[in-house]
């Protein structure tokens, strides 16, 4: 076919070079810090993987005593706080990525877990994969807890995630939820779930939280929920894909650009999902189109071939259920074999995202106001972040939203790296402060950096389960 002798073209541009980090683990120091008359003694943290101190995919020891909430207890002195911590190489198994051949994959076995046997529940209540439903609601139909593998390790039985946080009488509380609550859509590119937390919904269980939390006596910061595109997860790969149409598109005058399956498209159409990425809000390829953007041109089904291996059923069976599909025609260029809509987010799509964030986010604010919490502006701090990087000071390098070598999020390219964290943990401690008129020092970044010589890598191959892996840990899934 005339398509395949330009694949070469697609794959020179969509080679990805990225940076190789090796993180050490230093020793994070506590300065004094002053509550002044308040009792910030004991501290307890509700939330999602983001909490938990998930990294490249992985609930991880290593990574785990990086988490904001545990940076937080050093600087306020407490030295019991409590966390379900896990063994190398964690649960999941951690992402890694070998320079030498520029797998993106996961370290082998699993990791098993240490603080089981704590006769309390954990300080940090962080559990991945959660959504705002989970917390504390009878909703069993919004439960995503069937999703998460960290569900067991972290309730161990003992009640839900709100009534063991409350048990422990805490002083301080830190409650950043909803993430999930769109990423799960984003991360799928739309198709499972289909659409977020309905935002009226997520309102009527989000002040219902709050009340019970504002109920206990505890002083509270809360975080709102950042818009997606900060998440190198959704900004790799796009502009890879988009340089490898351009070439293309130069060297046979046939191909008209990217077509690809609109949100919830059986039988595809010509005239609906098609770009070239030049629109005023061009459509974003998530992490794991990077498995598949070296096939464009190409008759080829892996992408279906590979989703059907996950489910444990025949490709045939799957294809099924997209009749209009024709895998032997040319991948992304025939309306027949369009880019799968697992693996993008059109304007549509990234419009329904931001319009719930948007909701979810006036929520968090009105509610932050009424109870009188401190809010940490998350959605503002990170889109400034991706816009114009962060200078942490002390003489370190300034920060990126880039994907690896930016510093910031990990190889899942949505979790924040241990200096990550540690940036996430001073904005929290500075709404602290602003809220209550502490003065709880911040975490000192030059002792959380460790970041080792730099390795240059491309990244050829990528681990699909690894990756859906964490797209599960946001509430989605592409199987």
């Amino acid at each position: 076919m005339r398509w395949m002798k330009y694949t070469a073209l697609i794959l020179l541009p969509l080679a990805l070079l990225f940076i190789a980090c090796q993180l050490q683990e230093p020793e994070v120091k506590s300065s004094p810090s002053d509550t002044g008359i308040l009792d910030f003694s004991k501290y307890v943290a509700i939330g999602n993987s983001l909490t938990a101190g998930f990294q490249s995919g992985s609930l991880v020891e290593d990574h785990q005593k990086y988490s904001f909430p545990n940076l937080i207890a050093k600087q306020l002195g407490i030295s019991d706080f409590q966390q379900p911590t896990v063994t190398y190489p964690g649960l999941p198994s951690l992402m890694t990525l070998e320079s030498v051949t520029g797998t993106l994959g996961t370290a082998p076995g699993s990791g098993i877990p240490t603080n089981l046997g704590l006769a309390r529940p954990y300080d940090n209540m962080g559990i991945p994969g959660i959504v705002l439903a989970d917390v504390d609601s009878a909703l069993s139909s919004a439960s995503s807890y069937s999703k998460s593998p960290a569900i067991d390790l972290i309730l161990r039985g003992l009640g839900k995630q709100l009534q063991q946080a409350l048990s422990l009488n805490p002083k301080f509380m830190t409650l950043w939820i909803g993430n999930n609550d769109a990423l799960g859509f984003a991360s799928s590119g739309g198709t499972s779930p289909s659409e977020p937390t309905n935002p009226i919904i997520f309102d009527l269980l989000y002040r219902q939280l709050a009340e019970k939390i504002a109920n206990s006596g505890a002083r509270v910061v809360v975080a709102n929920i950042p818009g997606v595109t900060f998440a190198p997860y959704f900004t790799t790969v796009g502009p890879m894909v988009a340089a490898g149409v351009a070439a293309a598109k130069l060297q046979n005058s046939a191909i008209l650009g990217l077509y690809y399956q609109k949100h919830g498209e059986i039988i595809p159409d010509s005239a609906s999902g098609f770009t070239n990425f030049d629109e005023a809000v061009p459509p974003l390829i998530t992490l794991v189109g990077g498995k598949y953007g070296g096939l464009l041109g190409q008759p080829t089904g892996k992408w279906y071939r590979d989703v059907a291996e996950g489910l444990g059923i025949p490709v045939s069976a799957y294809l099924t259920t997209f009749p209009g599909i024709d895998t032997t025609q040319a991948f992304g260029f025939h309306p027949q074999n369009p880019w799968p809509d697992a693996l993008i987010l059109d304007a549509d799509e990234l419009a329904t995202v931001n319009a719930a964030i948007t909701a979810y986010n006036n929520t968090i604010a009105s509610v932050a106001l009424q109870h009188g919490f401190g809010l940490f502006d998350a959605n503002t701090f990170l889109a400034d972040i991706a816009e114009n990087g962060f200078n942490p000071g002390s003489g370190l390098d300034p920060v990126t939203t880039e994907y690896i070598s930016g510093g910031l999020v990990s190889l899942d390219g949505v979790h924040p790296t241990n200096l990550g964290y540690a940036i996430i943990a001073n904005k929290f401690i500075e709404a602290a402060n602003d809220k209550f008129g502490t003065n709880i020092q911040p975490v000192n970044l030059r002792d959380v950096v460790g970041r080792a010589p730099q390795a240059a890598a491309k990244i050829n191959e990528y681990d699909l389960p690894a990756l859906n892996n964490t797209i599960k840990l946001l509430g989605g899934s592409i199987y």
